[in-house]
C-alpha cells in the first residue's frame, strides 16, 4: 500500500483539467442571465467583452439597475455617457416583463424630461419591483396605469415626483410601499387613501414627508386604514404631518415595527371602542392605546412628536423589545401631565424615554431591559410637593434597576434630588451616564449611584451649567466604594472646569480605581490651557495611579 505522501506527489491530471475549464461559460443562457441580474446593469453589460460567448448574454437579464453613484469621476462627459447608456439599454429592452427597475441619481445634472422619459419607459413594462431615488428636485409625473399596478410587488419612491392616482386603483400584489417626499395628486379622488384602499396584500408601508396636492393651507390630511390593508402589515412607518384614523374593527395581527413621527391620532367616541380593548379602562381609551391593544406581535415601537390627546398610556405588548417615546419638535410636552403610564414589557431590551414626567408609573415588568435612556421634563405645579416629584422619578428608575446601561438627564437628577430618596441596587449595571442639573451637585447623587452599582465599569459624569465650587472631600471622607476599587475601568468627565473640588474627585478615582484603564476629561474651551496643564501635572503626580491613559478633549 502506498503511503499518504506518495499519493500526494502524483499529479492529478483530472483536477488540472477541471481547473482549466471555464465552467461558468458552459452554463445555460437563462441561468447566466439570472446571475447577471443580481448586479448593476453597468457591470452586467461589461461582461459582453469577456468573449464571444458573453457578447449578448446581458440581454437576458431580468433587472434594470441604473446607479450614477458608480461613476468614478464628476467630469461632465462621464455623466453624459451614463445618460446615453440608460437610453440605449431602455431602447434595446424588448422584454414584456422585468423583475426590477431601479434608478438611483445622486448627481443634479439631469433635466426633468430625461428622468421623465426613463420612468415612463419603465412604466410601460410589466415590472415587479419599481424603485426610484433622485436627489435633485425633479418635477415629473408618475402615472399609475392598470397594467403597471397589477404586477407591482415593491414600489419605492424617494423623489419629488407627482403621482397621479386614478379612481379605483388596485395593487393586488403590492407588498412593499415606500413614499418619500412624493406629492400625491388628488384630483378629487382622495389619492393617498385610494392607493391604500387598493393595497390588499401590503406588508411594509413607509410614508415620509409625502404631501397631498390641493390640500387647503393649515388642514392636516386624514389618512385612513382599512381592515383589509392592516391584516398583513408587518412594518408601518409614518413620518409626516397627517391625522391618523383607525376604525374600531381594525386589528394588526402581524405588526412588528411601528414608527410614528409628527402624527396626530384621531380620537374615537366611547361608543365605538372595540370589544377587544379592556372594558374596565374604557375611559382611558385613545387611538394610541387602541393600536397597542390590537398588535400582539409588536416588537419595536417609536413614538416621536405625536399628539394622541393625552391620557393614561398602557404598554403591555408581550413581544416588544425596543421602545422609544419622545416629545420631538412638534409633540405636546404636557400629554403625560396628570396621567398614569403602565409598563408591562417582559421582553423589552432597549428603552428610550424622552418626554414629560407622568403623574404616576406602574411598572409591572421591565426586568429584561439592558439599555435605558431617561430624559424628562416636568412642571413642579403638577405634583403635590417636592417629595411627590422625587417619588415619581424614583418609581421610573426603580423599574429599570436590572439594566446594564443607564443614562439620566439633568432633569432626571433634579427631580430625583428634590426630596429624600433611596436608590435600588443596580446589580447588572455596567455603564452609567449622569448629567447634573443647575441645582444638583456631584455629592447629591454620585456616591449613591456608586454604592448601588457593584458591577459598574464605565462612568460618565456631565455638568450641565453648574458653576459653583464642588466640595471634593465628600468622596475622600466616605468609605471606599467596592465598584471603584475592583470594577471601574473607564471614567469620562464632561464640562470640566478645573475647580479644586473637581481635581480632588479625579485624584480619588486615580488613587483607588485599581482596574482603571482610561480617563477622558472634556474641559471647557473658555478655560486657559495653562489651567489644564497644572491639573494634569497634579494628576500625573499621583504615586499609586493605576490608570493607563489620560486624555483631554477641548469642548
Amino acid at each position: 500500500m502506498e503511503d499518504y505522501n506518495s499519493i500526494k506527489s502524483y499529479p492529478n491530471k483530472q483536477m488540472e483539467q477541471n481547473e482549466s475549464t471555464d465552467r461558468i461559460s458552459s452554463l445555460h443562457d437563462e441561468l447566466l442571465g439570472r446571475i447577471l441580474s443580481f448586479m448593476p446593469t453597468k457591470y452586467a453589460v461589461a461582461t459582453s467583452i469577456l468573449s464571444p460567448r458573453w457578447k449578448n448574454v446581458y440581454k437576458l437579464i431580468s433587472t434594470l439597475d441604473f446607479d450614477d453613484s458608480l461613476i468614478t469621476s464628476n467630469a461632465p462627459q462621464h455623466h453624459d455617457h451614463f445618460k446615453r447608456f440608460v437610453n440605449g439599454i431602455l431602447q434595446q429592452c424588448k422584454k414584456t416583463y422585468i423583475d426590477k427597475f431601479k434608478l438611483n441619481c445622486e448627481n443634479d445634472n439631469y433635466e426633468n424630461s430625461e428622468i421623465g422619459i426613463w420612468v415612463r419607459a419603465a412604466v410601460m413594462l410589466k415590472v415587479s419591483k419599481f424603485e426610484v431615488t433622485i436627489q435633485k428636485d425633479v418635477h415629473c409625473m408618475l402615472p399609475l396605469p392598470k397594467w403597471f399596478t397589477q404586477h407591482l410587488v415593491v414600489l419605492k419612491l424617494d423623489c419629488s415626483f407627482k403621482v397621479r392616482v386614478p379612481k379605483f386603483v388596485k395593487f393586488p400584489n403590492l407588498k412593499v410601499l415606500h413614499l418619500k417626499e412624493v406629492t400625491i395628486e388628488e384630483n378629487g379622488t382622495n389619492g393617498l387613501n385610494m392607493v391604500l384602499l387598493g393595497c390588499t396584500s401590503l406588508e411594509e408601508l413607509v410614508i415620509v414627508d409625502t404631501q397631498t396636492q390641493n390640500l387647503p393651507i393649515g388642514l392636516r390630511y386624514e389618512i385612513q386604514f382599512s381592515e383589509l390593508m392592516c391584516k398583513n402589515i408587518i412594518v408601518l412607518t409614518l413620518d409626516c404631518s397627517y391625522t391618523l384614523c383607525i376604525p374600531s374593527v381594525v386589528v394588526f395581527p402581524k405588526l412588528k415595527i411601528l414608527f410614528l413621527k409628527g402624527i396626530t391620532l384621531k380620537s374615537m367616541p366611547r361608543s365605538l371602542v372595540p370589544l377587544v380593548y379592556y372594558r374596565k379602562q374604557v375611559n382611558d381609551y385613545h387611538t394610541l392605546n387602541g393600536i397597542l391593544s390590537v398588535s400582539p406581535l409588536l416588537e419595536e415601537l417609536v413614538i416621536n412628536g405625536c399628539n394622541w390627546g393625552g391620557g393614561n398610556l398602557y404598554l403591555r405588548n408581550p413581544m416588544m423589545e425596543k421602545l422609544t417615546i419622545e416629545d420631538g419638535l412638534d409633540g405636546p410636552i404636557d400629554q403625560f401631565s396628570n396621567c398614569t403610564v403602565l409598563l408591562n414589557l417582559s421582553k423589552l431590551v432597549y428603552f428610550n424615554y424622552h418626554v414629560g414626567l407622568a403623574k404616576q408609573y406602574v411598572i409591572q415588568n421591565l426586568n429584561s431591559v439592558e439599555q435605558a435612556q431617561l430624559e424628562v421634563c416636568f412642571n413642579d405645579l403638577d405634583y403635590d410637593d417636592e417629595q411627590d416629584l422625587c417619588d415619581t422619578m424614583l418609581e421610573l428608575i426603580e423599574g429599570i434597576r436590572f439594566c446594564r446601561s443607564l443614562r439620566l438627564s439633568a432633569q432626571c437628577t433634579e427631580a430625583l434630588t428634590s426630596g429624600a430618596f433611596e436608590l435600588p441596587i443596580f446589580r447588572n449595571l455596567i455603564e452609567l451616564n449622569i448629567t447634573l442639573g443647575v441645582h444638583v451637585n456631584w455629592k447629591d447623587v454620585v456616591l449613591d449611584f456608586l454604592n448601588c452599582s457593584p458591577c459598574l465599569e464605565s462612568l460618565t459624569l456631565v455638568q450641565d451649567g453648574m458653576d459653583t465650587e464642588l466640595d471634593g472631600n465628600f468622596l475622600l471622607e466616605a468609605e471606599l466604594v467596592d465598584c471603584v476599587y475592583s470594577k471601574l475601568k473607564f471614567i469620562n468627565i464632561r464640562n470640566f472646569q478645573g475647580l479644586e473640588g473637581e481635581t480632588k474627585m479625579l485624584m480619588y478615582f486615580l488613587k483607588n480605581a485599581t482596574n482603571l484603564e482610561e480617563m477622558v476629561i472634556h474641559w471647557k474651551s473658555a478655560n486657559k490651557p495653562v489651567v489644564f496643564l497644572n491639573i494634569q501635572q497634579n494628576v500625573l503626580s499621583v504615586p499609586y495611579s493605576f490608570c493607563r491613559s489620560i486624555r483631554k478633549v477641548r469642548t
